[in-house]
Order: structure tokens, then C-alpha cells, then sequence
């Protein structure tokens, strides 16, 4: 997942996303996550594919959709912090004229 989510999060901060895209983005992570951590065996030696709780807590709950809201918040916090003769700045607080 190193080298994926940076990846698949590539300038996610600056756009916003449908709940239709979050939920992609998460059946795409959890895909992944399967390929990468394989098939569980059971107690009663029968292979199963993991559950979305089992991939949560392998991940620890940090999935793709939180991690691009965190990014989000830092992008914006950045932008706060930005002086007001900056493009990104100007553009952020331009308010559209009546």
C-alpha cells in the first residue's frame, strides 16, 4: 500500500468527491487489500476471503476516505496560512461578484 495510495490520492485534496467516488475508492482499497493479504484459513481448514472488518482492522481503520479527508484539512490548513498575495490564496477567497 506504500506505493499505491499515494498513487490512487494524487492531488486528491484539491477536489471534491461524490459519495459515489468515495465508495470506489474503497472497493478499490479493499480489493487491493485482498490481493495483498491473501485468503483466511478457518478453524475447520476451509479458505475464505477476508471481510471488510477484517481488512478495517488490519488497516486500522485509516482507509482511503479518511486519508484524503485528512489531506484535505492539511491542504486547507495550508492555504490559511498562505499570504494573501499568493495565486492559490487569492483564488481560494475570491468571492463571485452579484
Amino acid at each position: 500500500m506504500s506505493i499505491i495510495r499515494p498513487t490512487v490520492t494524487y492531488s486528491c485534496e484539491t477536489s471534491a468527491r461524490t459519495v459515489t467516488e468515495q465508495n470506489r475508492l474503497l472497493v478499490f482499497e479493499r480489493r487491493v487489500l485482498r490481493k495483498i493479504h491473501g485468503p483466511t484459513l478457518d478453524n475447520d481448514r476451509t479458505w475464505r476471503i477476508k471481510t471488510n472488518e477484517e481488512l478495517e482492522i488490519i488497516i486500522k481503520e485509516k482507509n482511503i476516505v479518511r486519508f484524503i479527508k485528512s489531506q484535505t484539512l492539511r491542504w486547507a490548513a495550508h492555504v490559511v496560512r498562505m499570504e494573501t498575495t499568493r495565486t492559490v490564496k487569492k483564488v481560494t477567497e475570491w468571492e463571485r461578484c452579484s
